[in-house]
């Protein structure tokens, strides 16, 4: 039986750097002024929930974030910046994990 294809209704028009449908995305960053996927179907997961709430108190909109940054649930607090694109490194990125626990 042939596998069905996921399809996006969105997909000629959306620009979100992190799409759900896309193999690769867990080697995609993210900065708080680019959109977010817009399928109802992928709403509820961690790192879309967590997009939405860091483009509304984010502090520094020229920051990254990336998928694994975005992928478990810390408390996202009014002034959050994520990495500085020229300074990225796998270092920072664990040492930003760290800086950022999960919720109780």
């Amino acid at each position: 039986m042939p596998r069905k294809r996921l399809t996006c209704k969105y997909y000629n028009e959306c620009n979100a750097p992190i799409c759900p449908l896309d193999p690769y995305k867990c080697q995609r960053i993210w900065y708080p002024d680019e959109e977010i996927c817009r399928l109802r179907k992928f709403s509820k997961e961690i790192y879309i929930v967590q997009q939405k709430k860091i483009k509304k108190k984010c502090g520094d909109k020229n920051t990254i974030f990336t998928f694994k940054m975005l992928s478990y649930p810390y408390v996202v607090r009014e002034g959050i910046k994520g990495i500085v694109p020229d300074k990225f490194s796998i270092r920072k990125e664990r040492q930003w994990i760290m800086e950022h626990p999960p919720k109780r």
